[in-house]
């Protein structure tokens, strides 16, 4: 009897063993699932990336220039990615994805922006590495958002949401968006007048007056005086 009743706990726990092992197994292929269906974010190709095809090339090209600029006028690197949707991924899974995959910013100092434009979802936000965070603080990015980015995309300007956009991040990075548009001039000291040196016949010209004037002082004094007097007081 005793026999019996081990037995049968002995299958009972096998049974149940297995059924734990299959539950593990399905928790498994779920998690691995979801991974697989995380978001992979487009290979970067310069610093603004539009995967919706909305931007023109003119466009993406001046505002390309202009952050290439200013990357290489403060050495910060400032990322843009459009995309036609967000799916059903969150726009911060998506920023933080990209952020990471396109190792924005320098090696080790981790100075990289990025913002991300979602059309259809009419979705922003502002990615920022440790290195910027000083400079370009979330209380910052929100209203570079809110005012700059928002109202140009309730117009459907992309080209001016972005441009907006990058101009108070490098302002904001301690920048000068004027100075990083393709074209500008850096500001230049006015030139300096320079006193050109007398001809020689300025200098001969002075030589004679001058004997002149000695010649009539030696032959009247008094009245060369009383006309120099005259003309000083008149």
């Amino acid at each position: 009897m005793l026999l019996t009743w081990v037995t049968g706990a002995l299958i009972r726990g096998s049974r149940a063993a297995r059924g734990w092992l299959a539950l593990g197994a399905l928790v498994a292929v779920l998690l691995s699932a979801t991974v697989a269906a995380a978001y992979t974010p487009p290979p970067i190709a310069g610093h603004v990336n539009d995967t919706s095809g909305q931007l023109a090339f003119s466009d993406r090209t001046q505002l390309d220039s202009k952050l290439a600029r200013f990357r290489q006028q403060k050495g910060d690197q400032v990322a843009v990615l459009v995309v036609p949707s967000l799916g059903d991924e969150p726009i911060e899974d998506v920023a933080h994805a990209t952020f990471n995959s396109w190792k924005l910013g320098e090696a080790g100092k981790d100075n990289g922006v990025l913002l991300v434009i979602a059309i259809a979802d009419r979705r922003m936000r502002i990615e920022t590495g440790r290195g910027v965070g000083d400079r370009l603080t979330d209380l910052q990015s929100n209203e570079i958002l809110r005012e700059r980015v928002g109202p140009r995309m309730k117009q459907n300007d992309l080209r001016g949401a972005i441009d907006a956009g990058t101009d108070g991040i490098i302002a904001a990075l301690g920048g000068d968006p004027v100075a990083a548009r393709p074209g500008a001039v850096t500001r230049r000291n006015p030139p300096v007048a320079v006193q050109k040196p007398a001809s020689p016949i300025q200098i001969g010209l002075g030589i004679l007056v001058g004997i002149l004037v000695l010649i009539l002082f030696l032959r009247n004094p008094s009245g060369v005086i009383g006309f120099l007097l005259g003309s000083l007081f008149s």
